[in-house]
């Protein structure tokens, strides 16, 4: 019943924002929407954490955190194809999804990554829910133009992303960046547990790679710059921490050996939470390209250690070069090495400190936050 002049309508009920995942792994992406839902005012929404699958990376990641999980039906997962060949699978997924949405009086769905984009477009339009489609990635060539008719809002994380996209959907796109909040550790506790992982305790410097092994994140040139790097004099070491799955994590491997880096060169793989871990880092290095931002050299940055990444992508808006940190061409093996070395000696504790002003100024939770809530208001 409506209620009368006057009379007292109570206090407003939260709008329920659901965040649809696989729930196969965990990444930036992830990482981010969950600093997001940490933030949000809880008088005004109420965040629901929706898998797809149970028991992989991110159900565990969720339950160390202590976040319930809504399960979500099963569906045939929607492909990195033209619009009207995945129109079929979302074409399925509608119905059982707009159930979702009505039975747990979801108001907005802020989807994260391309599958969940695809799947949960048609089942937003069919209950009547405002999908934000958050593109945290590049995403050339013209198929996503197809589906730009359901959501309503396009967010993407930077001016590299947003400018990879097709006509439709980069006329659509805002930028707001994603947030990266400074986590504590202690560098000498995360140094101890690199040694232990590592089997042995030496005083060269420690240089990292943190990143899941996939052919864009570049492991492989990891490899060849420890090769180029080993014989320093103070003996530096090499870890690796992400997810080592095939085919990439066994060929790095092989290289490894390969090039003679038994015990000097770790696959450490996945950490989660990864400061606990980065925090022990002398460098690190961020070969990667088309990178959508940068999170980890982000937070890098905030924890005070030195970055060397790719001069491509995002990596651009992230890095001032030789201020707060260092650029090389992508795979420049020999730019990427002197790189290292100047990072290695005095200059890279001299851009310390304006690397970590600068990020926190421009990455703080709270911006996004507010940005994202404004967002939400108007849908």
């Amino acid at each position: 019943m409506r209620a009368g002049p006057g009379s007292d309508p109570g206090p407003a009920v939260p709008r329920k924002v659901l965040f649809p995942f696989v729930g196969n792994s965990v990444g930036g992406s992830h990482l981010s929407a969950l600093t997001l839902i940490a933030g949000l005012d809880r008088a005004r929404y109420e965040p629901v954490v929706g898998l797809h699958s149970r028991g992989g990376a991110l159900d565990d990641h969720l339950r160390k955190l202590g976040l319930p999980v809504l399960d979500l039906p099963r569906i045939a997962m929607p492909r990195a194809a033209p619009f009207w060949r995945n129109l079929p699978r979302m074409l399925r997924a509608r119905r059982p999804l707009s159930r979702v949405l009505r039975r747990e009086a979801i108001a907005i769905v802020h989807t994260n990554d391309r599958r969940m984009h695809f799947a949960w477009g048609p089942a937003c339009r069919a209950a009547d829910v405002p999908q934000i489609w958050h593109q945290r990635t590049p995403a050339p060539g013209p198929r996503l133009d197809g589906y730009a008719r359901f959501p309503e809002r396009v967010l993407t994380i930077s001016e590299f992303c947003r400018a990879s996209l097709p006509p439709r959907m980069r006329a659509r796109a805002e930028i707001v960046i994603n947030p990266v909040a400074p986590e504590p550790a202690d560098p000498a506790e995360a140094r101890e547990r690199l040694h232990r992982a590592m089997g042995r305790r030496e005083t060269g410097p420690i240089i990292g790679f943190v990143a899941n092994f996939a052919p864009r994140k570049e492991p492989l040139f990891f490899v060849a710059l420890a090769a180029a790097l080993a014989d320093r004099p103070d003996r530096p070491r090499f870890v690796m921490l992400g997810d080592a799955r095939p085919p990439l994590g066994p060929a790095v491997r092989e290289e490894i050996a390969r090039a003679g880096l038994a015990g000097r060169c770790h696959v450490l793989g996945s950490r989660i939470p990864v400061a606990p871990w980065m925090a022990g880092l002398d460098l690190l290095v961020a070969p990667a390209r088309d990178e959508g931002l940068g999170r980890t050299l982000i937070e890098a940055m905030l924890a005070g250690i030195p970055v060397l990444a790719s001069d491509d992508g995002g990596h651009r808006e992230v890095v001032v070069h030789g201020r707060t940190g260092w650029l090389a061409p992508p795979g420049d093996l020999e730019a990427f090495r002197r790189g290292a070395e100047r990072l290695l000696g005095p200059p890279g504790r001299d851009i310390l400190q304006a690397a970590r002003t600068d990020a926190e100024a421009r990455f703080a939770p709270a911006a996004h936050v507010t940005a994202i809530e404004g967002i939400y208001d108007a849908a």
